[in-house]
Formats: structure tokens, C-alpha cells, sequence
């Protein structure tokens, strides 16, 4: 799948084992046993000014990339949907319980 939005750091894994831990309703989560992990390097010239606590710049590229890897787990998982598979995209740097610090998939 060619194109500006691929994604050049991706590996695929079995979570079969650690699917218990997942932050997704139980029958949802029951249906997968194998997950893509996707991501995309920062651009150094943002990460450059960054001294004790992040810039403005920064917190715009951050909300950009974490954009750019929910539009690819769309396009990803359409496709595989596409073929006839099942899944689901999972979104980046989702927070779903702040005092734990915990997103979907946090193991």
C-alpha cells in the first residue's frame, strides 16, 4: 500500500497471551489474537528545542503525528476488513483512565 501515509516502523505480534490486560469490552477484545504495531519517528528539528518541558511546537507535532497514526490504523484496518478479516483500529495516545495513566492496550 504506497503512499505518503505509510508507516515505516510496523511489526506484528501475537497478543494471544496478552489480550487479558487490554482496557476493551471482553467479547471485543476476544476476537483478536494478533496486532500490528505501528509508528512514525519525530522529526528531529522539533525535538531540538525542547529543553525541560515540552514547546508549543512540540505539543502541535505530537497532536500531528498522533493524527497521521490514527489515519493509518484506519487505512490498515479498512483493508484488512476489506479482505475479509477482522480489525480494529486502536487509537494513539488515547488515555482512557488518567490516574493510572492507562490507554487500551497498556501492557
Amino acid at each position: 500500500m504506497p503512499g505518503n501515509w505509510a508507516s515505516p516502523l510496523f511489526g506484528v505480534a501475537d497478543v494471544s497471551q496478552l489480550r487479558d490486560e487490554f482496557a476493551l469490552p471482553e467479547g471485543l477484545r476476544d476476537r483478536f489474537s494478533l496486532a500490528i504495531s505501528m509508528g512514525k519517528r519525530l522529526l528531529g528539528e522539533v525535538l531540538e528545542d525542547i529543553q525541560d518541558v515540552p514547546t508549543q511546537l512540540y505539543f502541535h507535532h505530537y497532536r500531528q503525528l498522533n493524527f497521521f497514526l490514527d489515519r493509518t490504523a484506519f487505512l490498515v484496518s479498512s483493508r484488512i476488513q476489506d479482505l475479509g478479516f477482522r480489525a480494529l483500529p486502536i487509537p494513539a495516545s488515547q488515555v482512557i483512565d488518567w490516574q493510572k495513566q492507562r490507554a487500551h492496550l497498556s501492557s
